[in-house]
């Protein structure tokens, strides 16, 4: 499957499964000193959310969960794809 086809089916379970203008929980995995954390903060900074970060067991990986409030579907979509661009980010 390629990125458009993905992308596209993902829009549709959005627009299915959410209320837009809403609340719409971000999740991400990187390793604990990745030099880009900020970097992926910084993507969602002009929005009014709810950020926390959890430590793995050894330490050697952060979770980072964003509780965010969006418009609609297609701006999941593009923040994805934003943070898509930062290599070893694994999106969840």
């Amino acid at each position: 499957m390629n990125n458009y086809e993905f992308y596209s089916r993902f829009h549709e379970q959005l627009k299915k499964s959410q209320s837009w203008p809403g609340r719409y929980v971000f999740k991400f995995i990187l390793k604990s000193n990745h030099p880009d954390r900020n970097k992926l903060e910084d993507f969602f900074k002009k929005f009014k959310k709810k950020i926390s970060v959890r430590s793995s067991s050894k330490q050697n990986y952060i979770s980072i969960t964003i509780m965010v409030s969006l418009i609609s579907s297609e701006d999941v979509i593009l923040m994805y794809k934003r943070v898509s661009k930062i290599k070893g980010v694994i999106m969840i």
